[in-house]
């Protein structure tokens, strides 16, 4: 009897101990106790008892408005925790302070996930970091998600680091603030991988400053998920090692009002309109891989804005206003229509390094191409940009100003200065018409033939009827010889 008895306690504490240990496993795969782990400030920065927490749930329920959700340390395995969903009933305004901290996962979940019931919650995330291994690192479900000196970085398959609104249905708000960086690496060679997934009806993106790299796009929706989104880029550096840096082939906008994007290719719409704005700089590098998205088509590698209503099964069509911004292309083209083609782009300003189709540019809009000369590179300009740049040209006896578009009038260029006309335009320089297919070269053999008003050495210019005529004035009048071409 005294042995079975003994057999029978043995039995009985080895089962209970196991029990313990699997019980204490998740906690300790997750770093350690709860109290260990995280407590929750009010907002006057106290801290609020949490002796009846047993879960993260309790944890997150405590969070009055104005509170703090704090780290203690690094949270190694979210998942051992349970859902680390951030959705107090009540809380409108609350933080997640990473403290220095780390959240990661290593399991097919998401390792933090902000809002599901209350759409009025607006959570800032700072000071720390968040990563997932396999699968979306940061989910905004509902409400809005603020992003402040943090770091969340995910390895996936066809997914991204950062998701916002889910698939499909509802939509979420994401805000990216300075000294944030976000990165998305693929899984493997044939998979995507995109910083910043926009998808459900009505989800908005601000991107105010950061860094957002993902191995395919740094930023994209999804044709038949993603529906009436808004984008806005303000700041930031935005990359797409092997694909473009941001693609839109949703419905609703993007506005580019600053930032530096670059990627294989710069832009890629298949739906919405896509509006760029002075501030902005795109460039796109070229990529191997000529297929954007789902669509089997290829694109033109390289180019800055790509506007491609070509492709079958979108319901909507895309349309590019570009009002200014600076363009940089590989390719021989920087934008580039497929399907409408001049109305794929209404082009009222900005810088680029290579040509486009001339009926990109909005009527009346004046168009001009900047180099030093024969064999140099030559910068084309559009609009109040093309006004602003030929004031500097003017000042430098080696530049060559062509102008394709639009009516301009030069005074006080200097000696040297080239002018050709290759539009209809009314051109002239320094009091001399410039023919159509005529090169001017400013001419001053000597200081007689100069005008002796006294030179104030400022640069004055006025644009009449929508830029149809720019005046451009620069002290002094000179003479000029003409070279017929």
């Amino acid at each position: 009897m005294k042995k079975k008895v003994l057999t029978m306690s043995l039995f009985v504490f080895l089962c209970f101990g196991l029990i313990l240990v699997s019980g204490v496993s998740k906690v300790e795969a997750a770093g350690g106790n709860l109290d260990s782990l995280i407590e929750v400030l009010g907002a006057d920065g106290n801290v609020i008892n949490c002796d009846d927490c047993t879960n993260l749930s309790s944890y997150v329920a405590k969070i009055p408005d104005g509170g703090t959700l704090k780290l203690k340390k690094d949270i190694t395995d979210a998942d051992s925790l349970g859902d680390f969903t951030i959705d107090p009933a009540t809380a409108t305004n609350i933080t997640l302070d990473l403290n220095n901290f780390k959240i990661s996962t290593e399991s097919n979940n998401i390792a933090v996930t902000i809002g599901s019931n209350n759409s009025s919650l607006n959570v800032t995330i700072k000071g720390g970091k968040i990563t997932s291994s396999q699968y979306v690192a940061v989910l905004v479900k509902s409400g809005t998600a603020i992003l402040e000196n943090v770091e969340i970085e995910a390895t996936v398959k066809n997914l991204s680091a950062v998701q916002v609104g889910l698939v499909a249905g509802s939509a979420g708000s994401l805000k990216v603030e300075s000294g944030t960086k976000i990165t998305a690496k693929s899984s493997d060679d044939s998979s995507s991988a995109s910083a910043i997934g926009v998808f459900g009806n009505g989800s908005k993106l601000e991107v105010n400053g950061g860094e957002i790299t993902g191995d395919s796009f740094a930023i994209s929706g999804n044709g038949s998920k993603t529906t009436n989104s808004t984008i806005t880029i303000n700041d930031g550096k935005l990359i797409g090692k092997k694909s473009a840096a941001i693609y839109h082939p949703q419905t609703g906008t993007l506005t580019i009002s600053g930032g530096d994007i670059t990627g294989g290719f710069g832009v890629v719409a298949r739906q919405g309109t896509v509006t760029i704005n002075s501030g902005a700089k795109i460039t796109a590098t070229g990529t191997d891989d000529k297929v954007v998205g789902d669509v089997s088509v290829e694109l033109k590698s390289g180019a800055a804005v790509i506007v491609d209503n070509q492709t079958n099964g979108y319901a909507g069509t895309a349309k590019a206003v570009i009002n200014g911004g600076e363009f940089s292309a590989i390719a021989d083209e920087a934008l580039v229509s497929y399907g409408n083609d001049e109305s794929d782009f209404e082009v009222n300003g900005g810088k680029y390094n290579a040509p486009f189709n001339s009926e990109f540019i909005n009527e009346g809009k004046l168009e001009v191409g900047i180099s030093k000369g024969e064999g140099t590179d030559t910068t084309y300009y559009i609009g109040a940009d093309a006004v602003t740049a030929i004031k500097e040209a003017a000042k430098d006896g080696t530049s060559v100003v062509e102008v394709f578009q639009g009516d301009l009038e030069i005074k006080g260029a200097v000696d040297g200065f080239t002018i050709k006309n290759s539009g209809e335009g009314k051109v002239s320089v320094n009091g001399t018409s410039v023919a159509k297919n005529e090169n001017v070269v400013v001419d001053n053999p000597d200081s007689a033939s100069k005008d002796n008003t006294p030179k104030t050495g400022m640069i004055d210019y006025t644009v009449f009827i929508a830029m149809v005529t720019a005046v451009v004035a620069l002290g002094g009048i000179y003479t000029v010889k003409k070279l017929v071409k």
